[in-house]
């Protein structure tokens, strides 16, 4: 445990750094997707693929790395997926063809996919229980960031140089952030209190809370990414604005995830977390509804509809981890390796999804996760009431 404030505020701005570039990477060209499908003159359906097929490989890496992580060395694990990322990023610069591009751009989400994690189990292990959902918190604000900025630089950089434009300022920052790697020195914590097994994911799955927290994670993000390869069709084709105005108007839902950290911070001070996660089971759902109703009628509406989902969608992530690093104080990479496989799961899938529907009858996919929400909500808070019930028999008796 690091005690040195200055020390900790350095490592939280250098490791959130790299995931907040990780996740720059993986939301950069959501603005020109439609561009892409005519440079490459591919069905937009094969383009959503690659986001989804991105998003899915940075979950399955969370469950391979997610076994060892907590007994690994940091900075050669972060070595080698800058290096990947790296590779990735030049390749998909100097193709023309889409198959060459989905490939690299496919390996490239190996890279993306161990940064994350292996940053997040750091800051996990430098702090301590009561300074833990303060770094989480300003953890996600960093990491959050990054979806706010990803679609204006990448509408900016987009529609005046094409996706080879994006890639080359990839390709130069992750050579800044190898350069960086390499000489920067990075604590090893508990080196010889870590696990010498790789951990069976099985015994998480045993708590009801966390099987909870992770299907209301993945429907939260399952709609977040639906959302976000739903949102340049819908300016683009509805609103008719161009692809660089597209990614300025994202602000709403991206600024609001930056607004949902910091409002967890502050919430985490005065209100227990249980409360917090009943009352983003509640609103989540009736936002979502209402999106799925007036999306289409007016732009200001729309944004300031997105603009309250993405709060509840940036209090999610630093809730659920910090709950998970004091549920399972020594295997906390691996049941945050899990749920992070579980939530870029859903992202996955909820961009893959988008693409099945027209933009006329996408509402209907947005009022089905709504109503798998209230479901989930009816059992939680059913547990919930059991488990108050069976504790104050037991009291009584």
């Amino acid at each position: 445990m690091l005690k040195n404030d200055k020390v900790k505020r350095t490592m939280l701005i250098v490791f959130g750094f790299m995931a907040f570039f990780a996740s720059l990477i993986q939301n950069i060209y959501t603005p020109i997707i439609p561009q892409l499908q005519s440079d490459f003159n591919v069905s937009l359906l094969w383009v959503n693929t690659t986001v989804g097929g991105f998003i899915f490989i940075v979950a399955i890496m969370q469950i391979i790395l997610g076994k060892y992580i907590d007994s690994k060395n940091p900075k050669s694990m972060l070595l080698i997926a800058i290096g990947i990322t790296l590779l990735g990023s030049i390749a998909c610069t100097m193709t023309n063809t889409f198959i060459i591009f989905a490939i690299f751009r496919l390996l490239q989400a190996i890279g993306c996919g161990m940064i994350p994690l292996i940053v997040i189990t750091l800051l996990a292990d430098l702090s301590s229980d009561d300074n833990r959902s303060s770094m989480m918190s300003n953890y996600q604000i960093i990491l959050s960031c990054a979806p706010a900025l990803a679609p204006i630089l990448g509408g900016l950089i987009g529609n005046d140089y094409g996706y080879k434009g994006i890639f080359l300022v990839l390709t130069a920052v992750s050579i800044i952030l190898l350069i960086v790697t390499i000489f920067i020195k990075i604590p090893e914590v508990n080196k010889y209190n870590k696990p010498k097994n790789s951990v069976k994911y099985v015994s998480f799955f045993k708590s009801k809370s966390y099987n909870i927290m992770i299907s209301f994670g993945f429907l939260i993000f399952f709609t977040y990414f639906a959302l976000l390869v739903y949102l340049p069709i819908l300016l683009t084709r509805i609103y008719n604005i161009s692809t660089a105005l597209t990614g300025f108007l994202f602000l709403p839902i991206t600024v609001s995830i930056i607004l949902g950290s910091f409002t967890y911070k502050k919430l985490a001070k005065n209100v227990s977390n249980t409360v917090v996660f009943k009352l983003t089971m509640i609103i989540f759902p009736i936002l979502l509804i209402l999106f799925s109703i007036l999306n289409q009628t007016n732009i200001y509406i729309l944004s300031i509809n997105i603009f309250l989902i993405g709060l509840i969608v940036g209090i999610i992530p630093a809730l659920i981890s910090t709950n998970l690093s004091s549920e399972f104080p020594n295997k906390k990479g691996a049941a945050l390796g899990a749920f992070n496989f579980i939530r870029y799961t859903g992202m996955a899938l909820g961009s893959i999804a988008v693409g099945l529907f027209n933009i006329y009858n996408v509402s209907i996919l947005f009022v089905a996760i709504a109503i798998l929400l209230l479901i989930l909500a009816s059992v939680y808070f059913l547990s919930k009431r059991q488990h108050k019930l069976i504790t104050n028999k037991a009291y009584n008796s």
